[in-house]
């Protein structure tokens, strides 16, 4: 499914975007489905795109990597927000249509399907019926590609702790622990 984003990209850049391997893309709808937000709004006629950081640096990475989007900054106290953050934000609707190529039969979680379902509905009402045939399967996650590393950069961590314990030959215990945490998944 992967091909469809590429022939749409070279349809809108005129170019094929050989800079994109499969294993990035792979990364990044693995990224996305643990910060990103597939919306529709307005009885599913405006489609949107957002991926939050707290920091820029990535969203600036994906935008430059890409070619769509802007990046936002959301200074502290904006909108009653604690912290500083930035949004990529993808409004243009053959943009949307990018990502949905990218997205459709590659994602692996129910609820981006889901979304990502409302998108292709929308998105044939203003393309054309057949723009884009979903697919509503979740892929299989597998340790061969990219999706892991990026749901991890999303959503998980890796913390080490070491407890003082005499039963040990060393005095201590090590316990290294990898973390998933994903709400409303």
């Amino acid at each position: 499914p992967i091909s469809a984003f590429r022939l749409y990209y070279n349809t809108l850049f005129g170019n094929d975007p050989k800079h994109l391997s499969n294993n990035w893309l792979t990364w990044l709808i693995g990224f996305v489905e643990g910060d990103g937000a597939i919306q529709t709004y307005g009885n599913g006629k405006i489609v949107r795109f957002v991926l939050t950081q707290k920091e820029s640096a990535i969203l600036f990475y994906i935008q430059k990597n890409l070619g769509i989007g802007i990046v936002k900054h959301f200074p502290q106290g904006t909108s009653g927000n604690k912290n500083d953050f930035y949004k990529l934000i993808v409004d243009n609707p053959s943009h949307i249509l990018l990502l949905a190529f990218l997205f459709n039969g590659n994602l692996a979680i129910n609820r981006r399907i889901q979304q990502l379902s409302l998108w292709v509905k929308a998105l044939n009402n203003r393309f054309g019926p057949n723009t884009i045939l979903f697919i509503n399967t979740p892929v299989l996650i597998t340790l061969q590609d990219g999706w892991l590393s990026g749901f991890t950069d999303a959503e998980g961590c890796f913390n080490i702790s070491i407890t003082a314990n005499s039963r040990y030959t060393l005095g201590h215990f090590i316990k290294m622990r990898y973390l998933l945490d994903k709400k409303d998944s």
